[in-house]
């Protein structure tokens, strides 16, 4: 349909209409959504590589106490088992007091 000025007067403009947000409200919950959840999965993650860092300093403090207990047992059975040990200097009858079953 085709609108004809008759009247020669200038018609007054209407006015804008406000844009519809209706469509970028979803936009905005998701984008929240995934913000909240990028920020749990970081915090996880910090908490999670802090544990990791903890356990393997546990790991290495054990395996220092290992080596050292190795040590000491290897110069135990070298003092009883050695030359000049203790194992040598015992005679039969200690052995056999030692082994006696009461």
């Amino acid at each position: 349909m085709i609108r004809i000025n008759l009247l020669g007067q200038a018609r007054p403009k209407a006015a804008r209409r406000p844009v519809d947000t209706g469509a970028a409200l979803p936009a905005v919950f998701i984008g929240a959504g995934v913000l909240l959840g990028g920020l749990v999965l970081g915090y996880i993650y910090y908490s999670w590589a802090s544990q990791l860092s903890a356990e393997n300093t546990r790991i290495k403090q054990l395996q220092i106490q290992k080596n050292e207990l190795q040590q000491t047992k290897a110069q135990t059975i070298a003092d009883v088992l050695g030359e000049e040990g203790f194992a040598r200097s015992l005679s039969k009858a200690d052995l056999e007091y030692l082994f006696a079953e009461e």
